[in-house]
């Protein structure tokens, strides 16, 4: 198992989760609590190009794939 196998499967749940936070930002009447959801997704998806990033260049893999 490569070190970059756990990663994949971090990235997989991420898009999982990711999926859902606009379902449930759009439920929330609270027009704040929308904002801060927003926020969340965005740094979700900045993390989640950190890790795809890191595998490109330490993994020896052009893109991860994706499960």
């Amino acid at each position: 198992m490569s070190w970059t196998d756990p990663l994949r499967k971090v990235l997989r749940l991420d898009e999982e989760e990711l999926s859902l936070w606009p379902r449930i930002a759009a439920a929330e009447p609270s027009e704040g609590v929308r904002g801060i959801i927003q926020v969340m997704i965005e740094r979700e998806k900045r993390e989640m190009e950190d890790l795809r990033a890191m595998i490109r260049h330490y993994g020896g893999y052009d893109d991860p794939p994706m499960y």
